[in-house]
């Protein structure tokens, strides 16, 4: 589907225009679906994808800062608001480079 882009520091579609695609997946092994994401990862890099969050979600906090312009403002205002990171994850933390506050 075609997406509009919008505002939303951490969209997908911040400030532009996507496609989504849908992919439902299932293997019956973590290290199928691993194998599939980051053949996945690699084969669309050069379009500098941005997956959504609620799917298999593997970028580093320097991944991040090259996809989503905001990301660095998006921590100040995250700091703020949960400065003990108590709406955090594992994942989101690792995502984040905030694994220090778990």
């Amino acid at each position: 589907r075609l997406v509009k882009g919008d505002e939303m520091w951490l969209s997908p579609n911040y400030q532009q225009d996507s496609c989504h695609f849908t992919m439902c997946i299932y293997n019956p092994t973590i290290n199928r679906r691993t194998n599939f994401y980051n053949k996945l990862y690699a084969a669309t890099a050069k379009f500098k994808p941005r997956f959504h969050w609620g799917k298999h979600f593997d970028l580093t906090p320097t991944d991040m800062e090259i996809l989503y312009p905001k990301f660095q403002e998006f921590l100040k205002v995250r700091s703020k608001l949960d400065p003990k990171g108590l709406f955090l994850n594992k994942n989101l933390a690792r995502t984040f480079g905030l694994q220090h506050l778990l």
